[in-house]
């Protein structure tokens, strides 16, 4: 199987857990709930937790769902070998 079908299988089945598990278990899966009364929310990525991205608002911390963050994880594997499938294929195209 060459390095394109092993990339596209990867990149969809790591679409498909990630969008799968999202629906069912929801996409957040720990959060901190605190008050904060008059606090305009500006999401950004807060880090990488024990393999799980963290995401905050100002003020709470979102940890999102494992199967999501490991589905997103397949997803880019697979298109990075993907795109190495392609680079091969036109560099021994000649």
């Amino acid at each position: 199987m060459g390095l394109k079908r092993i990339g596209v299988l990867l990149f969809g089945v790591g679409l498909g857990v990630a969008l799968v598990s999202a629906v069912v278990n929801g996409l957040v899966m720990q959060r901190t709930l605190v008050a904060c009364p008059g606090h305009e929310p500006a999401y950004y990525f807060e880090g990488i937790s024990y393999g799980f991205w963290v995401v905050s608002d100002g003020c709470n911390s979102h940890t999102i769902n494992p199967l999501a963050t490991v589905g997103s994880y397949g997803a880019l594997a697979g298109l990075v070998v993907g795109l190495g499938g392609v680079l091969r294929g036109r560099l021994t195209a000649d």
